[in-house]
């Protein structure tokens, strides 16, 4: 079994409503709805990091002739 740890959070009723409608929708609790809201979104920031280091690439192989130090690249895409 998996620890757990408990918390109280405060919400917009806005967001309030959209979980308890997710939760409903995917049959579960709404703390399973805020567990896959959240799993969503670090998939989201993932991807996005993915995206960002496959540019560095990219640009690092475009300007291989440059010889363009992989921190100036890095720092031009937000990743240093």
């Amino acid at each position: 079994m998996a620890a757990t740890a408990t918390h109280r959070i405060t919400m917009p009723k806005k967001v309030s409503n959209l979980l308890t409608r997710r939760a409903k929708a995917e049959n579960t609790t709404l703390s399973g709805a805020f567990l896959a809201f959240i799993e969503d979104a670090l998939d989201e920031i993932s991807d996005e990091e993915d995206r960002r280091l496959s540019a560095i690439c990219a640009e690092r192989r475009a300007t291989r002739t440059k010889l363009i130090p992989l921190e100036e690249v890095m720092r031009k895409y937000d990743a240093l």
